[in-house]
């Protein structure tokens, strides 16, 4: 399975990366430092965005460094469900 990420080339400008899944596991601390926050691509489907690793979590994703759409999603839901109003999102949160 091969990732895609955008490399920052200047302020205004990306490039499209991409990368095999296991090399992307196998980056430098340094390189994954500079992907916080960066969004992930399997072919042009979102995975999910860079974060930091969490060893000790629950979740395989968070493990690797990786928030996943569906932990997104569940996290907005809750948000939805209990404090905040998003448009649209309520027939999302409904769907299993």
């Amino acid at each position: 399975m091969k990732i895609s990420y955008f490399s920052e080339q200047d302020w205004s400008e990306f490039l499209r990366s991409r990368i095999a899944f296991r090399d992307f596991l196998d980056f430098s601390k340094e390189e994954k430092e500079k992907m916080l926050g960066m969004p992930l691509f399997i072919e042009n489907d979102f995975l999910g965005l860079k974060v930091k690793e969490f060893p000790n979590a629950s979740s395989e994703s968070l493990k690797v460094g990786i928030l996943t759409h569906k932990e997104i999603l569940d996290f907005l839901c809750k948000l939805e469900n209990g404090i905040v109003e998003i448009k649209d999102l309520k027939e999302i949160c409904k769907q299993p």
